[in-house]
């Protein structure tokens, strides 16, 4: 760690080589966020070429497709970035960046939310009824 310079380079793990993880920047480069919510996150940028940037937030490595990037809707690939922080290619002009945190198993959950949120008002409904009818 002693011999990296952050703030020159980004050291990105398991990319391939042709990532550009130089830092380089013209007078009208610019990243800046639009809108900011909790494990959602957009970004407006205009750059020259094409630049590789490093976001603030953490690599998720349990199961790290769990985040994902997309620059004008489109999917982009995320690397892991300087050991713990997500970075990304961002192609040349002006652009609008989404990383968003959807992890799989909140997806797999939703399958079976509702189901047992129908079963539980039913039950909800019908234990009082059995209840009167024994009486």
């Amino acid at each position: 760690l002693n011999t990296l310079d952050f703030k020159s380079e980004a050291l990105v793990l398991g990319a391939p080589s042709t990532i550009l993880s130089k830092y380089s920047s013209a007078e009208s480069d610019y990243i800046e966020i639009s809108e900011a919510k909790e494990g959602d996150i957009r970004f407006q940028y205009n750059v020259e070429t094409a630049r590789f940037a490093v976001f603030s937030e953490w690599f998720y490595t349990p199961n790290p497709s769990d985040w994902k990037l997309e620059v004008d809707g489109e999917p982009t690939a995320i690397y892991q970035t300087n050991y713990a922080l997500i970075g990304a290619v961002l192609k040349p002009g002006t652009h609008e960046v989404r990383l968003y945190f959807d992890p799989e198993v909140v997806q797999k959950a939703d399958l079976f939310r509702l189901p047992a949120q129908v079963l539980f008002i039913l039950a909800l409904l019908f234990i009082p009824l059995y209840e009167w009818r024994r009486r």
